[in-house]
């Protein structure tokens, strides 16, 4: 279901799944092992999610498998493909990389989680983003989304299975990045450019910067950010950048 494409430091993971890209277990398996090979890579700095489709980024998890979960009388298989989920949401969340999502048309259900656990979502007007687990007797990933959205609005979503469009996407930040239909991967590309131009030393350290104080309390989250420019601040690259800001020159990275 996955391709993987890398050009300059930026690797595109690729979904297609004819017809809408829905997620299976075996999906979220491969999924794992891809997020787990790229975290691994020193290589790449930025990484992608997008689509081959080029009217659904994703439309959620694959309803002939859910159904013949919920055919099993114990719900044990349906309990493990839960878990499955939140293994694979919570690793690309914390891959070692940024990441950014590229959502041209649905992204519902699996696909709205997995493009909210991105660190930036590059999306169309022609994106549709929403959580219509409710209307197939499911309950959805509302807490990934409820760190973008308000909670009316969310509930809203959440209860009637309806979708926003890309442009709602953008007014409350679920988006951040608005283009026309057809410019997404393109705009995408150009944010995941500037940002490998930096240090990849700093970029994997910024991460987890974000990602450990994000949920703590203000103080606490500073200190563990303030631990990380300490680590940051005495490494070769710490050094270059100044050097290369002083010099007027584009910097020499040596990830040390």
């Amino acid at each position: 279901m996955f391709e993987i494409a890398d050009t300059g430091g930026i690797r595109t993971i690729t979904m297609n799944r004819r017809p809408v890209n829905a997620v299976s277990s075996d999906a979220y398996r491969e999924l794992i092992e891809v997020v787990e090979r790229t975290d691994r890579d020193d290589t790449i700095q930025v990484v992608l999610f997008a689509s081959a489709l080029p009217h659904v980024f994703c439309a959620g998890a694959d309803v002939n498998e859910v159904a013949s979960i919920l055919g099993e009388p114990t719900g044990e298989a349906d309990v493990r493909r839960q878990e499955l989920a939140r293994d694979v949401y919570e690793r690309v969340r914390a891959i070692a990389q940024p990441s950014i999502a590229v959502i041209e048309g649905a992204a519902l259900g699996a696909g709205a989680v997995l493009a909210s656990v991105c660190d930036i979502r590059v999306g169309s007007t022609a994106a549709r983003i929403g959580l219509p687990e409710i209307t197939v007797g499911r309950c959805g990933g509302a807490r990934h989304l409820s760190r973008y959205l308000p909670p009316g609005r969310l509930r809203r979503m959440y209860f009637t299975g309806m979708p926003m469009d890309g442009t709602e996407a953008k007014e409350y930040g679920l988006i951040d990045e608005l283009t026309e239909p057809g410019g997404a991967y393109e705009a995408a590309m150009d944010i995941a450019e500037r940002i490998a131009s930096n240090s990849p030393l700093a970029l994997r350290l910024a991460k987890r910067a974000l990602n450990e104080s994000e949920f703590e309390p203000l103080l606490e989250g500073y200190m563990i950010e303030q631990s990380y420019t300490v680590r940051l601040g005495r490494s070769a690259d710490a050094r270059e950048a100044l050097a290369a800001f002083f010099e007027k020159r584009d910097p020499v990275w040596q990830g040390q």
